[in-house]
């Protein structure tokens, strides 16, 4: 192998930083508590646009207030929660025979599930794995499923325990989200806004 020029592999270290910078940013705002790139969602700017009219019913902002808050904190605690789960065994799979394919370093008998687990969030975030998952994120309408706060059946998971108090999430469910969402909903029906006007 050809040796590279001191100037070469400088260009390539500070490349290298550059991105590892880039992905880190990426994530960093997109868990951020405050959670502004769901403004910019159609979906969400509806309820914003309430939060704007001067002449809604007192009651009626503050469950507003709770629905929004709320959701901002669900949808931050199902993507952190990527962090404390297990690389799922396609993608597992899949890594162990691309290791077996390559075997640079002799016959690969290890599980690449096992060594993504051991993965601090600054090195998930690296691998095409941390992004896949992200990618297949399950949205779910149960009550109760949420892999930071439903029901753990099994032994005690620490790696869930460990994400909810690094980054101080909140306990919010599906459940919870409804009981806000069915409040605000009877405000509205009840004071009749026209919410067909609201654009």
């Amino acid at each position: 192998m050809e040796d590279i020029d001191e100037d070469s592999l400088t260009a390539v270290q500070a490349a290298a930083t550059d991105f590892q910078s880039r992905i880190q940013k990426a994530v960093e705002d997109l868990v951020d508590p405050e959670m502004k790139w769901l403004d910019a969602l159609p979906e969400f700017a509806k309820l914003s646009r309430f939060l704007s009219d001067k002449s809604i019913d007192i009651t009626f902002e503050i469950a507003l207030e709770r629905l929004v808050s709320d959701l901002r904190a669900y949808v931050r605690a199902e993507i952190l929660s990527i962090f404390a789960m297990p690389l799922p065994d396609d993608l597992s799979i899949e890594a162990n025979a691309h290791r077996r394919a390559e075997q640079y370093q002799g016959e690969w008998k290890q599980d690449f599930g096992d060594t993504y687990s051991k993965l601090v969030d600054n090195e998930k975030i690296m691998t095409r794995f941390y992004w896949r998952m992200l990618l297949n994120l399950p949205w779910r309408a149960d009550n109760d499923i949420s892999y930071l706060f439903g029901v753990w059946h099994g032994p005690r998971n620490f790696d869930r325990e460990s994400v909810i108090e690094r980054y101080r999430v909140p306990p919010v469910t599906v459940k919870l989200l409804n009981k806000y969402e069915r409040e605000v909903n009877h405000f509205i029906a009840q004071s009749g806004m026209p919410l067909r006007q609201r654009h």
